[in-house]
């Protein structure tokens, strides 16, 4: 028995499938990539704005004195301790708004750090500004010395 290829006869409308497919998928592809780079960018810029606020909330609420009943009050720099550690750990985009630091009566200090990063070309109509907040305590007791 003997078989012979045949060539396979394409319609007119079958020849430019494979160019319209190629014209549909190409830029539906660059666009995903694309998002998913800025996606990524943005995803690093958020954590490390997150990481500079907490080492600053923690290096503010270090900044403590105890009296001589055991109660912990924040010192007047702890403010201005915690935006300099901000500011050498935050990344490119990344704003301090506010650092709070409160005295809890039984249990030691607690800094607040409110900051926020611009994620650039986020959305066609310009960048999106994520707020970004950190919590530092420091117990009773616990001191610099101590840790």
């Amino acid at each position: 028995m003997c078989t012979t290829l045949r060539k396979k006869r394409y319609n007119i409308t079958q020849q430019g499938q494979i160019l319209t497919w190629w014209a549909l998928l190409l830029p539906l592809a660059v666009l995903l990539l694309w998002a998913a780079l800025f996606y990524a960018i943005g995803s690093v810029r958020v954590m490390a704005t997150a990481a500079a606020a907490d080492l600053a909330a923690h290096a503010a609420a270090q900044q403590v004195a105890w009296d001589v009943y055991g109660r912990s009050h924040p010192l007047g720099d702890a403010a201005a301790v915690g935006a300099r550690v901000f500011e050498r750990n935050a990344p490119e985009g990344a704003q301090l708004h506010r650092i709070t630091c409160v005295s809890l009566a039984p249990s030691g200090v607690r800094c607040v750090v409110e900051a926020s990063v611009r994620l650039p070309m986020a959305t066609p109509f310009g960048g999106v500004e994520v707020p970004i907040r950190a919590v530092g305590f420091l117990a009773t007791g616990a001191t610099r010395e101590h840790q």
